[in-house]
C-alpha cells in the first residue's frame, strides 16, 4: 500500500502504533513465510517496498530478490537492508521480471500488495509467478479479508490518510491509489489456474495468506 506522499515504511509504523490487529497480521505474515525458508531457498519478494521481508530473511536464505516499481521504495530498501551478496533489490515490474523459469523456491506478495493493483496486473503477475516457481516451490500471497473493511477504514483515517470512497471492500484514496479486500471465493476465482493448488492460512478476522503450489501432475 503506497501513498505517493508517505513512504510505505512510515505508514507501516503508523499502523503498528494504531492497531494491535495490524501488528498480529504483519507478524503472522512473517511466521507463515518462515516455514518455507531455509539456507537453500531462493526467494522473490514482489512489491518489496522498503525491504521489510528482505532484511528479515536475508540471513537465513540462499538468495533473496526484492522487486518494486517505485524507485524511491527501492532506494530506501537499499539503505534499510544494506549490501549483501545474496540480495538483489531492483526497480522492476512483476508482470515481466525477465528471470528464467523455475528460478525461485518461494515467491511472496505481502502487505496486501495483491489488493493494491488492478485485476489485469494481478493476472499477469500470477502467470509470471507460476512460470518462475520451482517444482516444489510455494507462492505466498497475503490479503485482507472481506471482514476487514471497517477495521481498515478506521486505521487508515487514524493514520492520516484521505479516503475518497469506500465500496464493496475497495477503499480509494487520493492520487488514484486503492486498497481492496477479498472473500475467499472471489480470491480463488482470480488466482485459479489448472496447475495450482491453494491453501488458506487465516489471520484472525483481518485477512489470510494464500499458499499456492503446483499440483503433482504438473511437477515436471
Amino acid at each position: 500500500m503506497k501513498d505517493s506522499n508517505i513512504p510505505s515504511s512510515t505508514l507501516f509504523q503508523r499502523f503498528l502504533g494504531i492497531s494491535t490487529e495490524f501488528a498480529l497480521w504483519s507478524s503472522s505474515e512473517v511466521e507463515i513465510t518462515r516455514k518455507h525458508v531455509n539456507q537453500h531457498t531462493s526467494i522473490l519478494d514482489l512489491g518489496c517496498g522498503w525491504g521489510r521481508f528482505v532484511k528479515k530473511f536475508q540471513p537465513i536464505c540462499k538468495r533473496i530478490v526484492g522487486l518494486d516499481v517505485d524507485f524511491n521504495e527501492i532506494k530506501e530498501a537499499k539503505r534499510y537492508v544494506g549490501d549483501f551478496q545474496n540480495v538483489l533489490l531492483t526497480v522492476q515490474d512483476g508482470r515481466a521480471t525477465g528471470f528464467k523459469c523455475k528460478s525461485f523456491d518461494t515467491i511472496i506478495m505481502m502487505g496486501n500488495v495483491f489488493g493494491n493493483i488492478d485485476n489485469h496486473s494481478r493476472q499477469r503477475i500470477l502467470d509470471e509467478t507460476v512460470k518462475l516457481i520451482t517444482t516444489n516451490g510455494k507462492i505466498l500471497i497475503s490479503a485482507y479479508s472481506d471482514k476487514s473493511t471497517d477495521f481498515r477504514v478506521k486505521m487508515y483515517k487514524k493514520a492520516g490518510l484521505t479516503i475518497n470512497s469506500v465500496s464493496k471492500g475497495k477503499v480509494e484514496f487520493k492520487n488514484s491509489w486503492f486498497s481492496e479486500d477479498f472473500n475467499k471465493i472471489d480470491f480463488l476465482e482470480i488466482v485459479e489456474r489448472p496447475q495450482i493448488n491453494v491453501i488458506f492460512h487465516d489471520i484472525d478476522n483481518i485477512g489470510f495468506v494464500a499458499e499456492m503450489s503446483l499440483k503433482s501432475e504438473y511437477r515436471k
